[in-house]
């Protein structure tokens, strides 16, 4: 009976170290990497419409592991519904530095990575009249990543504004609206600015946008149109940064002012600023006040999300 318990016991411990080898050996599946964002937020500040879907580049994270002179993700798109692209990746056994923009439509110029030296993506972004409600953001990098650094072998990406937002918008002071004044818009809203280009470089840990030599003067323009009102709806722009001595216009025109029983008033609602400053990720609420025996107009600046004072501009 003694022999017979031995031999069961060592069948025991014999399968026992079979079954360990099989889920500890070589066939274990490769982790896949996977992406999150903060888009959410982007979208919530800048109150333009953008899907922000979002493009994203990988690569080692010591350039001598690069044995293939290319990304190791080259350009795949994001959709920031699902956090998915067409392609799957896995995690390799050294770390990935990550890179993320958006919108999709932005084409960098890639310097592809070699073992000798770190890839670039150099950025020429532009605004114009068709893509000045667009947001225009870049992640900040993602360096050193492994699945457990970037939890359960996920990036999360947080964005961060590349442009100036500026709302524009008229009213009537309280004595006019008291009186029975009206607003009436059948023109555009416009902003002309000094530089519609500039230039980034979205592996760069600072990602600052300088402005492009090549950039041009453009006025962009939106239409107003409204009868009957005390308040102009805010017309929103989004522009390359600009510094204090970059001169920018606003106007809006087409106003006029009219009243049941007084004979209309064109109005001329326009301004230039001459030491305004205009920064990345700041939002700028621009608003002309018309009052009865002068138009005045006041500035102030917000932090998207964070409301700063700045000086009011002269009247005009």
């Amino acid at each position: 009976m003694k022999k017979l318990l031995l031999s069961v016991a060592m069948i025991a411990i014999v399968a026992s170290c079979s079954k360990n080898e099989v889920i500890d050996g070589p066939t274990a599946k490769k982790q896949e990497i996977s992406f999150s964002n903060l888009n959410d937020k982007v979208s919530a500040h800048t109150k333009v419409t953008n899907t922000l879907d979002y493009t994203v580049y990988a690569q080692y994270s010591t350039f001598t592991d690069n044995i293939t002179n290319a990304w190791y993700i080259n350009s795949e798109e994001i959709s920031a519904t699902n956090n998915t692209g067409t392609n799957s990746y896995f995690w390799p056994e050294t770390a990935l530095d990550f890179y993320a923009f958006t919108p999709q439509s932005i084409i960098p110029t890639a310097t592809e990575p070699t073992t000798s030296a770190k890839g670039k993506l150099d950025i020429t972004y532009t605004v114009t009249n068709e893509n000045a409600n667009i947001d225009f953001a870049i992640a900040t990098p993602s360096i050193d990543q492994t699945p457990n650094s970037s939890g359960n072998g996920k990036v999360t990406f947080v964005f961060k504004h590349m442009l100036s937002k500026v709302m524009i918008n008229a009213t009537l002071n309280a004595d006019l609206i008291d009186a029975g004044y009206k607003l009436n818009l059948a023109g555009k809203t416009k902003f002309t600015v000094v530089n519609n280009k500039g230039v980034v470089d979205a592996t760069d840990a600072t990602l600052a946008l300088t402005t492009s030599v090549d950039g041009t003067a453009l006025t962009y323009s939106s239409d107003n149109i409204a009868t009957g009102i005390t308040e102009s709806t805010v017309i929103p722009f989004l522009i390359i940064p600009h510094l204090a001595n970059e001169k920018c216009t606003v106007e809006i025109t087409g106003v006029t002012l009219t009243h049941p029983s007084m004979p209309t008033i064109a109005v001329v609602l326009k301004h230039e600023f001459a030491d305004q400053a205009f920064a990345a990720g700041s939002q700028y609420n621009l608003k002309f006040t018309v009052n009865q025996k002068k138009i005045t107009f006041s500035s102030e600046m917000d932090e998207w999300g964070t409301a700063t004072d700045v000086p009011t501009p002269p009247a005009v």
